[in-house]
């Protein structure tokens, strides 16, 4: 394993103003016209602060996972806490100022804490899913993770799918399902001897999973109608199947709306 070189508050400094002339290059680049000298000059400060950025980032991975240990029992998996942890370390070095009168890691641990927490916060509702459904959904994080460091930005769904060698549909499900999902094969208690499939139970509820399929099912079901119907018979169709209310009717049920008999 590679050793991580720590840096001195002087180098987080530097990396810091450096991280900040990239930004401000980025912003001048996109907003005007300039000679080919000066983009250059300009492409040269943003690849510096990308570098930058990386350099800040890798040599504090290890105050990402150590910070990631303290929340270990909290419903996230902790390799789920590091991929978080190490989310927040990037909007910490995107945000990060050499003004702002603290030590990077000072600063970067509020919102590794705070990416951690969120995350535990929106894992709060167990889900019964299919084991190989949540593997997947692991990896998509990973994957995001792994583009992010990459790119030096937020990867689109397209990207994310090409790298999985997913459908966009199925990425956005899991986009969807990582917002708000906790595996119900985790453990619930310290020992170890109870997971949450053992005190949680709800055989009624829609999952999440089953929520975005549907609505995804039902957005591709209303582009087919409409391309090939018109309104009148979207109407019937939607009230005799339920699509939109959940409610199915009889046609004699929908003869009177429609001054039909």
């Amino acid at each position: 394993m590679e050793k991580i070189e720590l840096l001195t508050q002087e180098e987080e400094i530097n990396l810091a103003n450096l991280i900040v002339l990239g930004q401000e290059a980025s912003k001048k680049l996109n907003a005007g016209n300039y000679t080919k000298d000066e983009i250059d000059e300009l492409q040269s400060a943003i690849m510096e602060g990308e570098k930058a950025r990386n350099r800040l980032i890798v040599a504090n991975i290890p105050l990402a996972t150590y910070i990631a240990k303290d929340f270990i029992g909290r419903g996230v998996e902790y390799e789920d806490l590091c991929q978080d942890a190490k989310m927040g370390l990037m909007k910490a070095a995107d945000k990060y100022r050499p003004g702002h009168n603290a030590k990077f890691s000072t600063y970067a641990a509020t919102w590794i804490k705070e990416s951690i927490l969120s995350a535990i916060t929106n894992t709060s509702r167990f889900i019964r899913l299919p084991k190989t459904v949540f593997q997947k959904v692991n990896k998509y994080k990973r994957v995001r993770y792994t583009l992010a460091q990459e790119l030096n930005r937020e990867p689109s769904v397209e990207e994310i799918a090409a790298k999985m060698e997913e459908s966009v549909d199925e990425i956005m499900s899991y986009m969807d399902l990582s917002k708000n999902i906790n595996s119900l094969d985790a453990f619930a208690t310290s020992d170890k001897e109870s997971t949450y499939a053992d005190i949680v139970a709800d055989n009624v509820s829609l999952n999440p999973f089953q929520k975005s399929m549907k609505h995804r099912l039902h957005t591709k079901l209303y582009e087919a109608l409409h391309e090939n119907l018109c309104d009148d018979e979207i109407f019937i169709i939607d009230e005799y199947i339920g699509i939109t209310n959940n409610k199915r009717k009889s046609f004699e049920e929908i003869a009177p709306t429609m001054n039909l008999s």
